[in-house]
């Protein structure tokens, strides 16, 4: 963990353009959680994530914070309420993942991290992906929130109607 002040800060702090290409371009595997201003980051994951950064001991593994706000690359993530987590190894984005749910997140982790040693000593091949590209899950959750606003905007049109033919039948 690095150090602020004499004591160990768990999660980077990514508040810019600068500071986005300087953590993209250390080694390692990095844990982002991206936020809106106005959101913050998940906060109540950080127990969960210094838990398994102390049981696994390892240097491969970073932890940052990113404020989409200011990041160009990032501009994507904005006004979104949920965590996204970016994972990257040496500065390559190889999977993201949506939410707060800890169990999973932490599986993931370990999972993630336990892939970056075999890519590390050549044993394995990893597929990145381009910051962009919106992933299965992204598009999952984007038509999941369209389905929902199209049934509640059915809902609210047939309220409207039933209220209508209400009013115009108090009128007689």
């Amino acid at each position: 963990m690095a150090k602020k002040g004499g004591q160990a800060v768990l999660q980077e702090e990514i508040n810019s353009d600068d500071d986005w290409t300087k953590i993209i371009e250390k080694p390692g595997m990095y844990v982002v959680d991206v936020y809106t201003e106005w959101c913050g980051p998940c906060i109540p994951m950080t127990a969960y994530l210094k838990k398994i950064k102390l049981e696994l001991g390892s240097e491969n593994l970073h932890y940052a914070i990113a404020k989409s706000d200011n990041i160009t690359v990032l501009k994507r993530f904005r006004q979104k309420s949920e965590s996204h987590w970016l994972f990257f190894y040496d500065g390559q984005l190889v999977n993201i993942t949506i939410g707060t749910n800890a169990p999973r997140l932490m599986q993931l982790i370990m999972e993630e991290l336990e892939q970056y040693v075999k890519f590390k000593n050549g044993e394995v091949q990893k597929e990145f992906i381009p910051l962009t590209q919106v992933t299965k899950e992204e598009q999952k959750k984007l038509n999941d929130s369209e389905n929902y606003q199209k049934q509640k905007t059915r809902k609210e049109k047939k309220i409207r109607g039933l209220y209508r033919y209400v009013l115009t039948f108090d009128n007689f």
